[in-house]
Formats: structure tokens, sequence, C-alpha cells
């Protein structure tokens, strides 16, 4: 396994971009997941809320935003621990996809550009120790093994370089560091 790089520095339970709560921005709108099986969605400016929909969401799911079909609306991304799926919603709640992924508490989800081709990929981080990138078709862009993922830590995905490509992010509770990838691992 090789890294971008692995600076040592000291890594929280927490979750790396988007707060506590199962709570996400996207097209300027804040959204929440709040554990009574519904997504939340508000204005930024105002604070009105502009829709809710109904899908299961539960403690230990994770949620992400981001667009992943290249319509210039982000998507929310949806993991759920109950069913085992990664789920792909509209921000109307109309349901894009699903996968199963066995996907478990603990299992974190992140999504960005990572291919450079205007799409965001489907990034999931297993309690197995094992990153799995997915189109919006939920086909297996790349998967690599990584020395630890357990509770705790958390991915993110963002564009460090500069290089119209996104990079993963893993915070590392266990061990307090934080290591960079890129899309290969």
């Amino acid at each position: 396994m090789s890294s971008i790089f692995t600076p040592q520095t000291y890594a929280q339970e927490a979750d790396l971009i988007y707060g506590s709560g199962g709570m996400v921005i996207a097209d300027e709108e804040i959204i929440i997941g709040d554990r009574g099986d519904y997504f939340w969605m508000y204005e930024n400016e105002s604070g009105d809320v502009v829709g809710k929909f109904h899908t299961g969401y539960e403690k230990w799911d994770e949620m992400t935003a981001c667009d992943v079909n290249g319509d210039g609306k982000a998507e929310i991304i949806q993991g759920d621990r109950s069913t085992d799926k990664i789920y792909i919603y509209t921000m109307d709640g109309t349901e894009l996809g699903k996968h199963d992924v066995n996907f478990e508490a603990g299992d974190d989800l992140a999504c960005g550009d990572l291919t450079g081709n205007g799409k965001a990929e489907i990034v999931h981080a297993d309690r197995n120790n094992w990153i799995h990138i997915f189109d919006e078709n939920f086909n297996m862009v790349n998967q690599f093994k990584v020395d630890d993922f357990a509770d705790g830590d958390s991915i993110a995905v963002g564009d460090l370089d500069g290089d119209g490509k996104a990079e993963i992010v893993h915070a590392d509770v266990s061990a307090n560091i934080i290591t960079v990838y890129d899309m290969n691992g």
C-alpha cells in the first residue's frame, strides 16, 4: 500500500467535512438525516424547510451529497446498515439507484470527482479495511486495501493538489494519523 503522504497529525473521532449528526451541505442547502428515518432539506440563508422525504435513515447510517450523474445538481448518497445497501436519491427523494455492498455500522461514505470526468464517484470505506470506489451506476471503478479502517475512522474526498482529480483522505483515530490516497490507493 502506498499513499501520497501521511503526516503525523492528531486525528479525533469526527466526520472530517460534514460535522456530526448526519448533516451535509449541497447546492446551498443544508441536509440533515434525523435518525427518525427522514432527510430534511433547509435553505442555507433563511433556514426555511425546502423539503423532506422518508428513507429509513437511522443511527449508524451514513450520508453525503455530490453530483454523481453530471446534471449539475447534487444527489444524496446514503449508506444504510439495516439493508446493507448504498442508495442514491435526488433532492426530492426520488431513488436513482441502490447497490448491495454489505454496509455496516462503522463504515463511512464520501464522494467526489476522482477521475476528472465531471461526475463524482462514491467512496465506501468498510471495516474490513477496504476502500471501494463506484460510479453512479455502481460499477466498481477501483478498490484497494488500507492498513486499518476501524470504528471512529472517517474518510473525505477533495482535490487537494489542484490537478482536477480528487483525493481520498482517511483519518485513522487509533493510529492518530491522516493519510491521503489517490484513486489507485
